[in-house]
């Protein structure tokens, strides 16, 4: 709202724009009262969780949070509630030429949506919707960090709020997943002094399932006793379909685990934690001819990926005519 003098020595109070978490109120009104004059403001949001936050002149101070007022306007305002909703009311005892300007309750809010990219989307826009008064925003970097709050990049969007997603090889476009936080302002700060207000969203880019750094090339057995073959994966979906081969393209027949875990990877180079899938190929009791390199194929409904590994004794290996030995 805004307050100014007249030539009848009347203020106007008029434009209150508020705004609160991601929903936006516009009221627009025009109250004449005289110099003196008690004045009631009352705002238009129920109570919730959040307290309300009243800012006036000059430069938007703080007038009062929740219930508390603040010192500098304690002998001039004063907070109450309406009755039914528990709207927060402003409370001007008397109306001074100090007061005129706007006044508002609550910072602008932001609000993002998530989104779902697929691997062979190219354009891949996020857009940092802001609501408030004044209508002139600032928008800061925008933040990537994992699904374990883990830092990923910072990237620079439009002065309209937009972020568009680099362009990347389809193969790696799986790392753009994540928490993505914009920042805005509009020059208003909020109950704690911070003038930057922030949101944030999560981008899932899905694709074929991904072998992760945490897959070794080599992976070592003892002749003769059970050994466990294990590869990790990031996929956003459900694993669909596995199998273990030999170089000669023979499948191996394996009993199989599949585990739901947290992994670690690389995305735009931070080692970061994420979901994953981990899958457990069981031999029973290892041959000498079990020694040599497997690919392993893992699919979901959107494609499949290889990988191979070497399958190495722990030791030496012997043959005799009869048996094998093993020099540890």
């Amino acid at each position: 709202m805004f307050i100014s003098t007249t030539k009848t020595n009347f203020f106007q109070l008029d434009n209150i724009h508020i705004n609160y978490i991601t929903d936006l109120v516009l009221t627009q009104e025009i109250i004449y009262k005289t110099l003196g004059s008690t004045v009631e403001l009352v705002c238009p949001i129920s109570k919730t969780t959040r307290p309300i936050t009243w800012f006036g002149p000059l430069n938007y101070k703080i007038y009062a949070v929740g219930m508390d007022v603040s010192r500098d306007v304690s002998t001039q305002v004063d907070i109450n509630e309406t009755e039914t909703d528990k709207k927060s009311i402003l409370l001007i005892h008397r109306l001074t030429k100090d007061k005129s300007g706007k006044f508002r309750c609550n910072p602008p809010s932001v609000k993002l949506l998530n989104h779902t990219f697929g691997s062979f989307d190219i354009q891949r826009n996020i857009q940092c919707i802001a609501h408030g008064d004044p209508m002139e925003y600032t928008y800061g970097k925008w933040e990537h960090k994992s699904f374990f709050n883990d830092h990923i990049r910072f990237l620079n969007g439009t002065s309209s709020g937009i972020l568009s997603l680099p362009l990347q090889e389809k193969r790696v476009r799986y790392q753009d997943s994540g928490i993505y936080v914009c920042s805005v302002s509009n020059g208003v700060p909020d109950e704690y002094g911070k003038y930057f207000h922030k949101e944030q969203s999560y981008v899932l880019s899905k694709g074929p399932p991904v072998f992760v750094k945490e897959n070794k090339r080599i992976q070592y057995g003892d002749l003769g006793k059970p050994m466990d073959l294990m590869v990790y994966v990031h996929s956003w979906l459900n694993i669909t379909n596995h199998s273990v081969a030999t170089t000669v393209g023979d499948i191996k027949q394996l009993k199989v685990a599949i585990y739901h875990i947290t992994i670690k990877d690389t995305f735009h180079g931070q080692l970061i934690k994420l979901f994953g899938w981990k899958l457990v190929f069981r031999f029973p009791e290892l041959t000498i001819d079990q020694f040599q390199n497997y690919t392993i194929t893992i699919s979901n409904e959107l494609g499949n990926a290889d990988y191979v590994t070497e399958l190495k004794s722990k030791g030496n290996v012997f043959k005799t005519k009869f048996n094998y030995f093993t020099n540890n």
